[in-house]
């Protein structure tokens, strides 16, 4: 019998504090694909999922974001933040950019619907719904209005995937 523990993908991930500073530097010239996340941070989720999703030859580098070491900032993301994506020495921020990136290079944009201009629009109302600040505030701090704020984005999410995307539905979740 299978269950869900069986479908769970898995991915190289190596804690970025195991690097030694030639070795990152080394990262701005590597030919690889290096995903900088936190396992922790919804927005790194949207990253791997996407990345897992269409594929991408990618190892993860995790960033503590609680301890987040100096030349994190210093090296690669000046802003602080993950996901943070590097491609063969090209750096791509914010996590609905990275989502965006590793579709049209891995996938032909299908995830974001490139070729239907009103799918894309559907999937663009969705992103904008992720990109509400109550989801990581709540995570961070428990903040009840803040999970008021985030249960109604979802209820919002339902009613695109009811009502606008109903046309869509039969073609799969993408």
């Amino acid at each position: 019998m299978t269950t869900a523990a069986d479908h769970v993908p898995t991915y190289p991930s190596v804690d970025y504090a195991s690097f030694s500073d030639d070795q990152l530097d080394a990262f701005h010239t590597s030919p690889d694909l290096r995903l900088f996340s936190n396992i922790n941070c919804p927005y790194g989720q949207r990253a791997l999922w996407t990345a897992l999703e269409v594929n991408a030859p990618f190892q993860v580098v995790e960033v503590s974001l609680a301890n987040q070491p100096d030349s994190y900032g210093e090296k690669f993301n000046r802003y602080g933040t993950v996901p943070y994506l590097l491609d063969n020495g090209f750096a791509v921020y914010e996590s609905a950019i990275v989502a965006q990136y590793l579709d049209a290079k891995f996938n032909q944009g299908r995830l974001h619907r490139k070729d239907d201009v009103q799918a894309a629009t559907l999937v663009q109302l969705v992103i904008a719904q992720f990109e509400a600040r109550p989801w990581y505030q709540y995570l961070r701090t428990g903040d009840e209005k803040a999970k008021e704020q985030g249960i109604e984005i979802l209820k919002e999410l339902e009613t695109i995937f009811t009502v606008n995307a109903k046309a869509y539905r039969d073609q799969g979740p993408y």
